[in-house]
């Protein structure tokens, strides 16, 4: 599958993402308090919040909408089935380069993969779902289903069709964050 590249490079501030907490420190956000991040949920707050981003900018930069084949780049499929290209862009979230992917993978279906500090390399390997540190200081990558209501699908367990790869300094600040998503829904029920 051929891969339309966006290369623009808008600078998106946190808010207009739906970011809330502090991205420049690794102090506690506002947000926190109402989640259980255990050990364990560390890695999928991560995840979840990282991926969402993805998304949200996806929207805001009018790439993808809810609809089941709302994939509005150039080339993009718009029917089920349909041949067309995957996009990959880049944006400027504050001062961190963010690399997105996206790859319809069957009907209303996105692959979805996010590189947050992508490396120089990172336009040739963000494509397979598995780029780890390869592509950037911190990849994720996951499913977003459209038909049936739009929802990120939650990965239980990270590891299998899901990855997160993630420098461990980064780990408690990205998991402090709370991303509210544009238009769909996340698996956020197991920090209740």
């Amino acid at each position: 599958m051929a891969v339309y590249r966006d290369t623009s490079m808008p600078l998106l501030a946190p808010t207009v993402l739906g970011i809330q907490g502090n991205l420049s420190a690794t102090s506690a956000s506002a947000q926190r308090n109402t989640w259980n991040l255990s050990k364990g949920n560390v890695r999928y707050a991560v995840w979840l919040n990282i991926v969402t981003i993805g998304l949200n900018a996806g929207v805001v930069l009018n790439h993808i909408s809810m609809a089941p084949n709302g994939n509005n780049w150039r080339g993009g499929p718009t029917r089920d089935f349909e041949k067309g290209t995957s996009l990959a862009f880049t944006f400027m979230l504050g001062n961190i380069p963010v690399m997105v992917y996206l790859e319809p993978a069957y009907v209303g279906v996105l692959s979805v993969h996010v590189a947050f500090w992508p490396t120089e390399n990172a336009w040739n390997l963000i494509r397979p779902a598995q780029g780890g540190f390869d592509v950037g200081e911190i990849f994720a990558s996951g499913w977003f289903e459209r038909v049936g209501g739009p929802r990120l699908h939650s990965p239980q367990p990270i590891g299998r069709v899901f990855e997160l790869h993630c420098r461990k300094r980064l780990l408690q600040m990205f998991a402090e964050l709370y991303v509210k998503p544009h238009g769909f829904e996340r698996a956020d029920h197991c920090f209740r």
